[in-house]
């Protein structure tokens, strides 16, 4: 990570953009998480072949952790 940041960070966007996903914002951190990076994708399908691409051609852990607005959480109860 250190020497190549920049083509790590290359590649995993090239690799959202291939299967229709874009990026929203990334958050480097301290502790159990180096990066937090909230993406969007056109489907579940779609976002775990982002995930599966990017930990084996980055080679990075990657953890998706779908998410929804908590008004429509709330609602769905």
């Amino acid at each position: 990570m250190t020497e190549t940041p920049g083509r790590l960070a290359d590649e995993a966007g090239r690799i959202l953009e291939e299967y229709g996903g874009r990026r929203v914002s990334t958050w480097a951190t301290l502790g159990r998480y180096d990066f937090i990076v909230v993406v969007e994708a056109p489907d579940d399908k779609a976002m775990m072949q982002i995930s599966a691409k990017i930990g084996a051609g980055v080679g990075a852990d990657v953890e998706t952790l779908p998410a929804v607005p908590s008004d429509e959480f709330m609602a769905g109860l």
